[in-house]
């Protein structure tokens, strides 16, 4: 396999294909650039994008492997020697290599961290974060030189989860193959306290880590340590309905009206009430659910709209919680005078950020992201059935991932390939094969509807994403999640 090396007419270099839409990829700033990682292929190879070629030669090699600096090089020479009068009117390319495809040393750990980083925001199944971060102080560690200042930043994530490192160390001291289900999740736990054993001094924890560390780095040069076995809206709300003159239900939240990390990113976490108010209008009421460890929640607000109406019929800002600790973001707002000859239950009510003011997604629109948002359920929900072997499961997964696949191109059909349906239909092939590798009987795979495949798809021709590439091992908050024993069975 290779990947293709473009410069354009402003000297920005790009390598490999281009990637998808916010938020449905997992982005890693780095010096010179930024490196793109596909959440439904991380083992495919990522995009880059640099706008400073001559920062980022440190890392390329690292990610890309052998030979992919010296590419990058001689095709940014070339165009700079050349004319930007000839180029491609697509993309503006005004030169192009080829580079053979050999992941370097860095680019596992990185892939990982991408996608520790990309599930923390956007995981539908409330990923335990002090987890996610045990996880990511290790591979931080294992990124210095490749992510800037990741010495620092891996200290800060270490600390924050020293208490569930030190526990889970002492439980997998002596693990081995048949004692623990997934070998490589107990490997991450390990290499963090590797990490922490150089990082944490002073913490009431570090003596205890440091003799950890070192029985690990003992075993593993013994070479005793073997591998794992296998290295207009944002929902279509559920409406209740207390009476004609009071309503109530829930909805979810648009992932492209709120920044990463502000809101709890799972589904009908918007709930909403009417009331009885005032002459100048009914009350509407809504509550919010937070995220963990929210970085901030000022500037949100919500809007309220009925399908009869062109305008929104409330608009309010959200609070945060008055006690400590308490996810809850809470607003209110008079509805308008409009509503009382209508019916409350038809309401829809949308949260934003005042900070990327834009038009709340209606009609197709609004059934477009309900659906891509469904994509990225059945992704972590894959990725918990191959974390458990769980072959019956995944065999249960193709149908409903291939109907939400079709979905997706249902709602792109006036618009063109739609690559995020492309790259589910890539999954839903691995799932089966995957499946009927675990010993599962054949999975009938429903065949993509004709002409959905067109020349020009941005995902490019279909790649089926290898479910035993290392990129794909679960996290260890996701493990937790599905096997709090951690696997581990009795001696």
């Amino acid at each position: 396999m290779t990947v293709t090396v473009r410069v354009d007419t402003v000297g920005t270099v790009r390598i490999g294909p281009p990637p998808e839409v916010w938020p449905f990829h997992a982005p890693m700033g780095l010096a010179g650039g930024t490196v793109v990682i596909d959440p439904f292929a991380p083992d495919a190879p990522p995009y880059a994008e640099l706008d400073g070629p001559a920062e980022a030669a440190d890392w390329l090699e690292a990610v890309y492997g052998p030979g992919t600096r010296a590419v990058v090089r001689a095709t940014v020479a070339a165009a700079r020697a050349g004319s930007v009068a000839a180029h491609d009117r697509v993309d503006a390319t005004v030169r192009s290599a080829a580079v053979p495809w050999s992941p370097g040393p860095g680019h596992e750990s990185l892939v990982r961290l991408a996608m520790t980083r990309w599930l923390g925001d956007w995981s539908p199944d409330g990923l335990d974060p002090v987890l996610l971060d045990l996880e990511a102080g290790g591979l931080l560690w294992d990124l210095d030189g490749v992510v800037p200042g990741a010495v620092a930043l891996a200290r800060k994530c270490l600390t924050r989860s020293a208490d569930p490192l030190l526990e889970l160390a002492e439980r997998l001291r002596h693990w081995t193959p048949e004692q623990v289900s997934d070998g490589l999740v107990a490997e991450a736990v390990l290499d963090s306290v590797l990490a922490a054993a150089c990082l944490l001094e002073g913490h009431r924890h570090h003596p205890r880590l440091l003799a950890l560390a070192r029985e690990e780095a003992s075993v593993r040069a013994s070479g005793a340590r073997l591998s794992g076995p296998e290295s207009r809206v944002p929902a279509l709300a559920r409406v209740e309905t207390a009476a004609q003159d009071s309503a109530e239900g829930t909805s979810s939240v648009d992932w492209e009206q709120v920044p990463a990390r502000v809101l709890d990113a799972a589904d009908n976490t918007v709930r909403w009430r009417t009331v009885r108010g005032t002459a100048d209008g009914d009350l509407l009421q809504v509550t919010v659910r937070a995220a963990p460890r929210a970085v901030r929640v000022e500037g949100l607000g919500f809007r309220a709209y009925h399908p009869r109406l062109p305008l929104p019929v409330a608009l309010g800002r959200l609070h945060r919680p008055a006690e400590p600790g308490d996810p809850t973001l809470r607003g209110e707002a008079v509805l308008s005078p409009l509503m009382r000859a209508l019916d409350a239950a038809g309401l829809v009510v949308d949260v934003f950020d005042a900070a990327m003011v834009s038009p709340p997604r209606t009609g197709r629109a609004a059934l477009r992201a309900v659906r891509r948002r469904r994509a990225v359920r059945q992704l972590t929900s894959l990725r918990r059935r191959w974390a458990t072997r769980d072959a019956a499961g995944m065999s249960r997964w193709v149908p409903a991932a291939a109907r939400t696949a079709g979905d997706l191109d249902e709602s792109a059909a006036r618009r063109g390939p739609d690559p995020l349906a492309t790259r589910m239909w890539n999954l839903v092939s691995a799932a089966a094969v995957t499946a009927r590798s675990l010993g599962a009987p054949d999975v009938p795979v429903p065949e993509r509807a004709e002409g959905r495949e067109r020349a020009g798809d941005p995902a490019g021709p279909p790649r089926v994403p290898w479910l035993r590439d290392p990129t794909w091992r679960p996290t260890v908050a996701e493990w937790l999640a599905v096997r709090p024993d951690f696997g581990l069975t009795a001696r």
